[in-house]
């Protein structure tokens, strides 16, 4: 069940309790229903809505929040970036240090060269161009 789902059906519920404290208050304001008078069932909804109300406050200061996390993710990965560039340039450490592998970059001698050769067939359709001179 989404949270959509569950409001919406907290929300039915405070209408149905109204339209219920709405009826007893009209038909039977004196009468005691299941252990309960009007005014505790009344004093119910209230805290219900108090509850509510605090919901919905605490949404939007987390949807506040979301900038704040957003500015200060960027700022601490432009830190970090600076740090391992200073890492890997450090006469201490650099790219084959245990320290580089350790945050979890390949190190230089792990690298490929990035050079790749295809494959061809048996007939070397090559030049020699020492010869053809």
């Amino acid at each position: 069940m989404t949270s959509y789902n569950r409001v919406m059906k907290i929300n039915s519920l405070l209408n149905s309790l109204e339209v219920l404290a709405s009826g007893w208050e009209k038909y039977a304001i004196n009468e005691t229903f299941s252990g309960y008078t009007l005014e505790q069932l009344q004093a119910l909804i209230q805290a219900l809505r108090a509850i509510l109300a605090v919901m919905d406050a605490l949404k939007l200061d987390y949807r506040g929040k979301i900038a704040a996390r957003q500015t200060m993710g960027t700022e601490l990965g432009d830190i970090r970036l600076r740090i391992v560039n200073c890492i890997r340039g450090h006469e201490n450490f650099g790219e084959d240090s245990e320290f580089y592998r350790f945050l979890g970059f390949k190190t230089k001698a792990e690298r490929k060269t990035g050079l790749t050769r295809k494959k061809t067939d048996d007939k070397d359709d090559s030049v020699d161009y020492d010869e053809a001179a």
